[in-house]
C-alpha cells in the first residue's frame, strides 16, 4: 500500500482516497485467531464498556475471540488468499460485530448510503434472528465507511434491492479504521446493532442458549471492474442461501 496523503487519508487503488479512514496502532490481540471449522460460536456478554471507533482495544472486546475460516465460493472452494476474521459479543444495548479484513490494497468509490456497494469491495453481515430461514437482514460496509442495510423478505427478493433498502436499521452504527502500516495491512469494520433492529427475535436481549442464524461475506476485487473474489464464513454455494447461515449462540 502507498504511504499516507498529507491529510492522513489512506490512498486506494485507481487514485481513489479513503477519506475518513483512521489509522491506528495494531490491536493488542493481533494474530490471536480461533479456528472455525464449524461456524457455531458462542457469543458472550461484553467484558466491559465499548467505544465504537474501530480500534477494538476496549475492555469489552477482551473476552471475544476471533473466528476465521472464510473460504471462496462461486469458484473452487479454497481458503481465502487474503483472510477475513470476525468476532461478536453483546450487552444490554445490543449486538457488537467486528470484522478484520486483511487487504494490501483496499479500495472503494461509493460513499452514499444505500448504494450498490457490492459492485466494489465490501464486507456483509446477514442476520436471521428468529432462525426461520425465510426473511433476514443484510448489512454492508465498504472501506470508506459507506453502508447499506436491507430487509430481505425471502431469498430471491434481493433482486428488488432498492425496495429492500427502503428499510433502515434504527440506531445501527459503524466505525471503519485502517491499519496500513501493519506487517500484514488490514482494515476493521466495527458495528453496533441496537436490539430494536431485530423485531422478530424471541427475546431481547437474547437469553443464554438463544440461537440466531448469521452469515458473513466478503467481496474483494483486485482492481475496479475485475471479477469478484467472494468468500464466506459459513460454507455456501452462493449469496442469499439462508439454509447455509451459521449459528450464533448467546451466553453470559
Amino acid at each position: 500500500m502507498q504511504g499516507l496523503s498529507p491529510n492522513g487519508d489512506c490512498p486506494l487503488r485507481g487514485g481513489y482516497w479513503a477519506r475518513g479512514l483512521l489509522t491506528a496502532r495494531i490491536p493488542r490481540d493481533f494474530g490471536e485467531v480461533a479456528p472455525n471449522p464449524v461456524p457455531a460460536p458462542v457469543c458472550h456478554r461484553a467484558a466491559g464498556p465499548v467505544t465504537n471507533d474501530g480500534g477494538l482495544n476496549d475492555a469489552g472486546w477482551s473476552g471475544s475471540p476471533w473466528s476465521g475460516g472464510f473460504r471462496r465460493f462461486l469458484a473452487p472452494e479454497t481458503a481465502a488468499i487474503q483472510p477475513t476474521l470476525v468476532k461478536a459479543m453483546w450487552d444490554d444495548r445490543g449486538l457488537f460485530v467486528a470484522l478484520r479484513v486483511y487487504d494490501t490494497d483496499p479500495w472503494a468509490t461509493k460513499t452514499a448510503r444505500d448504494d450498490s456497494l457490492w459492485e466494489e469491495e465490501v464486507v456483509e453481515v446477514y442476520v436471521d434472528e428468529n432462525g426461520d430461514l425465510l426473511d433476514y437482514r443484510e448489512f454492508e460496509v465498504n472501506p470508506l465507511g459507506a453502508v447499506i442495510d436491507l430487509l430481505i423478505p425471502r431469498a430471491g427478493d434481493q433482486a428488488q434491492w432498492r425496495q429492500c433498502a427502503r428499510w433502515d436499521a434504527p440506531g445501527w452504527r459503524v466505525a471503519v479504521r485502517a491499519y496500513p502500516r501493519a506487517a500484514r495491512p488490514f482494515w476493521v469494520a466495527e458495528m453496533v446493532f441496537p436490539w430494536g433492529i431485530f423485531t422478530e427475535a424471541a427475546h431481547l436481549p437474547p437469553r443464554p442458549g438463544d440461537v440466531w442464524r448469521i452469515q458473513f461475506y466478503r467481496i474483494e476485487r483486485p482492481r475496479p471492474g475485475d471479477e469478484l473474489i467472494a468468500t464466506s464464513w459459513s460454507p455456501t454455494p452462493d449469496f442469499h442461501v439462508p439454509e447455509t447461515f451459521g449459528r450464533l449462540e448467546f451466553a453470559e
